[in-house]
C-alpha cells in the first residue's frame, strides 16, 4: 500500500512539474516570437510578421503586446497600398475591381477586431466604417460596429464614441471648406492653391472619392 501510495505521488509530481515546465517554455516563448515578429516588420517582411503574429493571437488570444503589433502590421500593410496606389496615379473606388474591393474590405474588418480586441473602440470603429467605402451594404461591418458600441458602453468608454462622433463630423466640416476652395481655385486656374486646398482635403479624408477625383483632375492639368 505504501508503495502504491508513493508512486501514486511520484507520478503526480512528475506530471505537475512537466505541465509546469510546458506553460514555462510557452510564456518563455512568447516574447521571443513578439521580438522576431518585431524584427521582421522592422525589415519590411509584413507577410513574415503577420503570420508569427497570427500564430500569437491564435494561441493567445487575450495577448495585447501581439494584437498592438498586429494592428501596426496591418497600418503599414494599408500604407503600403495607398504608396502604390499613388505610383499608379491614385484611383477612386469606383474604379476598383471586385477583388480590389474584397481585400479592402478584409483589411479594414482585420484591422478592425484587432483594435476591438485591446479595447480601442474609436480606432476599431473608424476602420469598420471604412468597409461600407468599398461595400455599402456590408453585413458584418454592421455587425461588428454594433459590438464595438455593445463593448464600449460595457467598459465604460462610450464617451470615446461620443468623442469620435464630434470629431468626424467636424472633420467633414473643415473637408468641405478645403473642397470649396479647391473648388474655386480651379475656376480661377490656381493649379498650386486648388492643390494645396485638396491636400489638406485628403490628409482628413484620404478616401474622400470627390477629392481624390480633383486632385487627380489638377495633376493631370485637366483644369
Amino acid at each position: 500500500m505504501k508503495m502504491h501510495t508513493l508512486i501514486l505521488i511520484t507520478s503526480t509530481l512528475i506530471a505537475g512539474c512537466s505541465s509546469t515546465s510546458n506553460t514555462a517554455a510557452t510564456s518563455l516563448g512568447m516574447p521571443v516570437k513578439i521580438q522576431q515578429a518585431s524584427h521582421a516588420l522592422a525589415d519590411g517582411d509584413l507577410y513574415g510578421a503577420r503570420s508569427i503574429v497570427k500564430g500569437i493571437l491564435d494561441a493567445d488570444p487575450q495577448n495585447e503586446e501581439a494584437a498592438m503589433l498586429m494592428a501596426e502590421i496591418i497600418d503599414q500593410e494599408i500604407a503600403q497600398e495607398k504608396a502604390e496606389e499613388s505610383k499608379q496615379g491614385g484611383k477612386v473606388v469606383d474604379e476598383y475591381t471586385d477583388q480590389e474591393k474584397k481585400d479592402a474590405v478584409k483589411t479594414w474588418l482585420e484591422r478592425s477586431k484587432t483594435l476591438l480586441g485591446i479595447r480601442q473602440y474609436n480606432q476599431a470603429l473608424f476602420s469598420a466604417e471604412q468597409v461600407f467605402t468599398y461595400d455599402p451594404d456590408n453585413v458584418e461591418a454592421s455587425l461588428l460596429i454594433d459590438e464595438i458600441k455593445k463593448r464600449a458602453i460595457e467598459d465604460g468608454k462610450e464617451e470615446q464614441l461620443a468623442m469620435r462622433k464630434m470629431v468626424r463630423e467636424e472633420i467633414q466640416d473643415r473637408v468641405g471648406n478645403y473642397l470649396q476652395e479647391a473648388r474655386n481655385a480651379m475656376d480661377q486656374n490656381r493649379k498650386g492653391a486648388a492643390r494645396f486646398a485638396l491636400q489638406k482635403a485628403l490628409l482628413l479624408d484620404p478616401e474622400n472619392g470627390e477629392a481624390l477625383k480633383l486632385y487627380e483632375s489638377v495633376k493631370t492639368k485637366k483644369v
